[in-house]
């Protein structure tokens, strides 16, 4: 237990010491991130309209579970229909400028035991995701009749253009740009200090040598070196009896 704590404050102490590094590097990946999603990655917007799949009633006809069942089990069977190409290729044709790759932008979705089906549509602009929605549940609901033979299908709720895109997605893309920087500057701050064999500290040498550590040299700054040689030098200039003045004392003659 000891050893586990003693590497996790050895480690938290290496990456202390590098703080500033793993700082600069997790602001570079966040603002790269950022600038990403903001600049280079295209808006994609999302419109949904859901489809309610009820039984017709026939005058005083009561709906019974019967008919709910029969219901819930065609929406499996109407999720294929709205994605074949009888249905989608008659939405591109009464969209202007629709994409190609039209069934890529949808997805059919239902809960379970639920009469809704959701169709869910995205596109460059919130225009033409509405526009996709709205139109594939229209003539889904238009060719259904003549397709299964029944109209059980009225449009609970029509698609809104949307106000912002969903993706891409700024703040969770700056946020995992900061914990990747995160990431790989504190391995490389890591790694960096296990391959590094330079003896830093008096415990790192009796760790390495087996051996207890006597004394150390300090070190001596070179400039202040110098300056007590210089001082030195300009003592050793005096006249025998002559008493020593700093420069910064003596006066102008």
């Amino acid at each position: 237990m000891k050893d586990i704590n003693s590497s996790i404050q050895d480690t938290w102490f290496i990456l202390k010491s590098r703080k500033w590094i793993i700082l600069m590097i997790m602001v570079l990946f966040g603002a790269l991130a950022y600038s990403i999603s903001r600049y280079v990655i295209p808006p994609t917007y999302e419109a949904s309209t859901q489809i309610l799949v009820v039984p017709k009633e026939n005058g005083t006809e009561v709906l019974d579970s019967n008919q709910i069942q029969s219901s819930q089990g065609l929406i499996n069977t109407y999720r294929i229909i709205m994605k074949s190409p009888i249905i989608l290729s008659e939405v591109r044709e009464n969209i202007r400028n629709a994409p190609e790759n039209l069934e890529e932008r949808i997805v059919i979705e239902s809960e379970e035991n639920s009469q809704v089906i959701t169709i869910r549509a995205t596109a460059g602009s919130g225009e033409m995701a509405a526009d996709i929605a709205n139109e594939l549940g229209e003539v889904f609901s238009n060719e259904i009749p003549n397709l299964m033979k029944v109209d059980n299908t009225q449009i609970l709720s029509p698609a809104f253009v949307p106000n912002a895109p969903t993706e891409p997605n700024i703040t969770r893309n700056t946020a995992i740009g900061v914990m990747i920087g995160f990431i790989l500057s504190s391995a490389f701050v890591l790694i960096r200090h296990l391959f590094n064999k330079q003896i830093r500290t008096e415990s790192e040498a009796e760790m390495i040598l087996g051996i207890p550590v006597i004394a150390s040299i300090p070190i001596f700054e070179r400039q202040s070196f110098k300056k007590g040689q210089h001082e030195l030098t300009n003592k050793k200039e005096l006249k025998e009896g002559e008493k020593y003045v700093p420069k910064t004392q003596r006066k102008l003659s």
